[in-house]
């Protein structure tokens, strides 16, 4: 049925002596001499992954020691067997990851410098879900969130941590945000209380955890002061709006931020070490 359902189309590029030339009363038949090509739809075995892989440093210590391992299929007590640190609760079900967010603890990961057992890579993801969790979460639902051990085709994960996924978001964008916005969440509402009108000093702004922040003052209606380090990265910051955008490389931000006496920072982010910087922040 799929010969009557399909209409093909055939182009040949004509070189010279060499012409290909359409063989008389045929229409799928072409004579390049010495050979005469036939097309034709056959029958063929379609091959299905049917093993979900897990991407792990094999042993860890470099990136190119990263290989695609086979692991069992995912259940609700853990990725594969060897997972026993990551068990989850019975509120558990398996996504089909197609997007994962990677961060700085994935890479301490892979080169084996993360303090204690970090277990595989991967946490930051989205994906839809494989099996029904809830009346408001049926498979193929999308979500994204924290899942760790996500650097691979599929994950099993507790609900609560992979709400829905916003419609008008890729999945590509979505699984960036997790980490960076928890973290500025957690630093600048829960540990420094910061409110509407209070000023902001951001190291580093241009970063995944800076962007985040810049757009949560944005939504708490805070100022902002934020360091970058090039002058590419200060454009974009001043593209959102980024009241004073000055140089991360030096404490010269200070005196931008003293420039008529008006500029107070009553909290700071900061991610930066290099000698004098939290010196001169403080």
């Amino acid at each position: 049925t799929a010969s009557s359902e399909l209409t093909a189309m055939r182009f040949d590029v004509l070189q010279g002596s060499d012409a290909a030339t359409m063989l008389p009363g045929q229409t799928d038949m072409v004579n390049r001499v010495p050979i005469v090509f036939i097309a034709r739809l056959l029958q063929t075995e379609i091959h299905h992954a049917t093993e979900h892989v897990q991407v792990r440093p094999v042993p860890r210590g470099s990136l190119s020691n990263l290989k695609s391992v086979p692991i069992s299929q995912p259940s609700a007590q853990g990725n594969s067997p060897s997972q026993s640190s990551f068990h989850i609760s019975l509120a558990a079900a398996q996504v089909h990851v197609l997007a994962v967010g990677l961060n700085f603890r994935d890479v301490l990961n892979v080169l084996g410098a993360y303090p204690g057992d970090p277990g595989p890579p991967g946490a930051d993801c989205a994906g839809v879900w494989a099996a029904r969790m809830s009346a408001d979460a049926l498979v193929g639902d999308t979500a994204f969130g924290f899942a760790p051990g996500s650097l691979g085709t599929a994950v099993v994960v507790a609900k609560m941590l992979m709400p829905p996924k916003p419609a008008g978001v890729l999945f590509e964008a979505a699984s960036t945000t997790p980490t960076v916005f928890v973290t500025v969440q957690m630093a600048l509402q829960q540990a420094s209380l910061i409110c509407a009108r209070d000023s902001l000093l951001v190291h580093a702004a241009a970063g995944g955890v800076g962007l985040a922040t810049v757009k949560l003052n944005e939504a708490l209606g805070c100022k902002c002061l934020g360091t970058a380090g090039n002058c590419s990265k200060r454009s974009l910051m001043r593209k959102f709006e980024v009241e004073c955008v000055v140089d991360s490389r030096s404490t010269q931000y200070i005196d931008a931020a003293q420039v008529g006496g008006a500029w107070f920072a009553g909290g700071v982010l900061n991610s930066l070490t290099s000698s004098g910087f939290v010196a001169a922040t403080l």
